[in-house]
C-alpha cells in the first residue's frame, strides 16, 4: 500500500481509500473533477461455525457502530 500511496502523492496516481482513510494533504476527487461518484460497499463478517458466537456478535456490533460515525 505504501508504494501506491506514494505514487499518488508524487502526482502519478489515482486511489481509492475509505473517507476515513483519506491522509490530510490528499485532494478527494469529485465528479466537479471528473471522476465518477463510487458505489456504496457491503462488509460482510463471516465466522467459521466453531467460533463463539457471542463473541462474533460483539465484534459484529463494534464494527456496526464505529461504521455508522463514519462520514458518507
Amino acid at each position: 500500500m505504501s508504494a501506491i500511496q506514494a505514487a499518488v502523492r508524487a502526482g502519478f496516481a489515482v486511489s481509492v481509500v475509505a473517507q476515513s482513510g483519506v491522509p490530510a494533504d490528499a485532494m478527494v476527487l469529485t465528479p466537479a473533477q471528473g471522476f465518477a461518484a463510487l458505489p456504496a460497499v457491503t462488509i460482510i463478517l463471516a465466522a467459521a461455525t466453531a467460533t463463539d458466537a457471542a463473541l462474533v456478535q460483539r465484534l459484529a456490533e463494534q464494527m456496526r457502530a464505529h461504521l455508522q460515525r463514519l462520514p458518507g
